[in-house]
Order: structure tokens, then sequence, then C-alpha cells
């Protein structure tokens, strides 16, 4: 059996969190694999590209636009525009290497 469209797209795509899409074209509800609807106020996402906040198998790409609304789209009428800055860990090392000139003397004067 071979993957839906939406499926297979989303494998290609591999959004992840703060990746940038571009949403191209308007596809009707429940299309290939994709299980959720395109509401009015996406039509005005068209040709914009939005920041991805997740992904999941079924409902596809969720991406901000702007700040009170969110929209899940599916992954084959989306274009990745960049991939996310990657996240450099840079690691503290616990001591450093100390020298220290000492000088001992024994015995009395």
């Amino acid at each position: 059996m071979s993957k839906k469209l939406h499926h297979a797209a989303l494998d290609h795509l591999n959004p992840q969190p703060g990746d940038s899409v571009r949403v191209l074209f308007a596809v009707p509800d429940y299309a290939h694999g994709w299980v959720g609807g395109w509401v009015a106020g996406m039509n005005a996402c068209i040709g914009n590209t939005y920041t991805v906040m997740q992904s999941d198998s079924s409902r596809g790409v969720q991406v901000v636009v702007d700040s009170v609304q969110a929209h899940w789209f599916p992954a084959f009428c989306l274009e990745l525009v960049s991939k996310a800055a990657a996240t450099v860990k840079k690691e503290t090392p616990l001591a450093k290497n100390i020298t220290v000139d000492l000088t001992i003397t024994l015995g009395g004067e």
C-alpha cells in the first residue's frame, strides 16, 4: 500500500519547530490523507511565510499566523523556506587547571 500524498510530503518536508514554510495553495477538506479542514482564514495565508510550531502525522503542520492564531496545514501545500537555526550548546568546564608557584622551607631558620 502506498503512502497518501499528505504523509509522503510530511516525510519529505520533515518540518521541525522553528522552520519557516510558505503556504502555496488551498486544499479541499480531508484531501489525500490530511485529517483536517480548510477554514476561510487560511486563504489569507496563501503566499505568505510562517514559523512551524509542530507537526502531526494526521493534522499536518501547525504554523503561527499571528499572536492569537495558528493553523494546521497539510504538508503538500507547503514549501520549506528555511530550517531553524541550529542551537549550539557550549559546555562550561567545571574546573580549570591552575598553576601555582609554591616555595616550602623546611627546618628552622
